[in-house]
């Protein structure tokens, strides 16, 4: 496995205990790609995976209150 960050030599090295998070209907980074793949590959510490079953890569259920949008944009404009 080679991904941009991590390749199976790199994954292997982790030693420390491990929580993998990801989110199976991702289209940005791909959950088979992505999270399961790297947690897979991490086979030497105790590690974990939590997915996301219906949540997508840019899901927010936390957004930012109206009130901080509005003052960042007066300050960009003056």
């Amino acid at each position: 496995m080679q991904t941009r960050w991590w390749n199976a030599a790199g994954l292997a090295g982790i030693t420390i205990p491990s929580l993998f998070v990801g989110r199976k209907q991702s289209d940005i980074s791909g959950y088979e790609k992505w999270h399961q793949s790297h947690y897979e590959g991490a086979v030497n510490p105790e590690r974990y995976l939590l997915t996301y079953i219906d949540a997508r890569h840019q899901y927010r259920s936390n957004s930012a209150p109206a009130e901080s949008v509005t003052a960042r944009m007066s300050k960009t404009n003056i």
